[in-house]
């Protein structure tokens, strides 16, 4: 497939996998990679965040122990601005509501591929609003940022919501 996401700027968009399945992580990294060829992408086996990362892919079970909300607290408090997707095989209406009520900007279930394209529409559209800023300092106020930033989440929202009777 061909990588549609060209860097334009000097803005190199940083991606932080965590998730403690090491093959998972890697998976994951490839594929940000395969679609984002400019980006900087680590993994991080174990439940710690980093701070520094645009893009923060955080898995929700670590040996049999739900740590998603606890990951996406943690990153709020060191990048309030930084986009969130919650990795998982097994989600249920009340993670989810969690999740999303907590600012998580994404949720994709591990095992239903079909959310993939959504989930890298909404990540290269934060990522062209952080390149536009970054490129523009001072002409983009932070309310037209956040502006931005609210309307890629509604749009995803308003598919969670439409998805949301599939949950189990």
């Amino acid at each position: 497939m061909k990588n549609e996401n060209k860097p334009t700027s000097a803005f190199t968009p940083k991606f932080l996998v965590i998730d403690d399945d090491l093959i998972v992580g890697k998976v994951v990294q490839r594929h940000i990679q395969s679609q984002f060829s400019h980006a900087i992408v680590d993994t991080c086996s174990d439940p710690v965040v980093h701070p520094g990362y645009d893009v923060y892919f955080v898995d929700n079970n670590f040996n049999g122990q739900e740590m998603a909300l606890n990951l996406l607290r943690q990153i709020r408090a060191l990048e309030p601005q930084a986009l969130v997707v919650a990795l998982s095989n097994t989600l249920d209406l009340d993670l989810v509501s969690n999740l999303v009520n907590n600012g998580c900007n994404v949720i994709y279930d591990k095992g239903d591929i079909s959310g993939s394209h959504e989930a890298r529409k909404v990540i290269t559209n934060y990522l062209a609003v952080c390149e536009d800023y970054y490129n523009n300092p001072g002409k983009r106020s932070a309310r037209s940022l956040l502006s931005s930033i609210k309307q890629l989440l509604n749009e995803w929202n308003h598919r969670l919501a439409q998805n949301a009777s599939s949950i189990k």
